[in-house]
């Protein structure tokens, strides 16, 4: 998938993207076993097409919220989105 089709469907721009793959944001973000399934499956979903990007939002809070729950935080000090 091309990164200007991964940014339209999140609603970000390509380089946001480009710096996302090339781990220069969001490189201290550490997520257990649970969490990188539910990303994971997602990101096939949306891939394939049987998910659509209004449901980012929704699944992206999910995601948030299963990391809080695990971590009793959202990000830790230092990582950066």
């Amino acid at each position: 998938m091309k990164q200007k089709e991964i940014s339209k469907i999140l609603n970000i721009t390509q380089p946001a993207v480009s710096q996302y793959i090339s781990d220069k944001r969001g490189h201290g973000i550490k997520f257990n076993d649970q969490t990188m399934d539910l990303i994971k499956k997602f990101a096939l979903e949306l891939k394939e097409g049987r998910s659509t990007s209004t449901e980012v939002i929704q699944r992206t809070c999910r995601i948030i919220l299963t990391r809080q729950s695990e971590t009793g935080e959202i990000f830790s000090e230092g990582e950066g989105i």
